[in-house]
């Protein structure tokens, strides 16, 4: 089965804030909350000329967290 597909048009948007607090002079500690949604989008044709559009969107929850020892 041949598909011949083309991308079309799309997207990344997200959101992220966070705090990086040092704790003494050379140990620190950073945490991170955010939300990302994808958007994608693809054109072609499937073997027989049939039209197929294909879209889709998916979110994602973002946490991270660590240490910090600047250098």
């Amino acid at each position: 089965m041949g598909i011949d597909m083309d991308l079309g048009i799309s997207w990344n948007m997200s959101v992220v804030g966070g705090f990086n607090y040092l704790l003494f002079g050379e140990f620190g500690l950073f945490g991170e909350l955010g939300w990302a949604m994808q958007n994608v989008s693809l054109n072609g044709d499937y073997v027989g000329n049939n039209k197929a559009k294909v879209r889709g969107s998916f979110n994602q929850l973002a946490l991270n967290f660590g240490v910090v020892i600047p250098l």
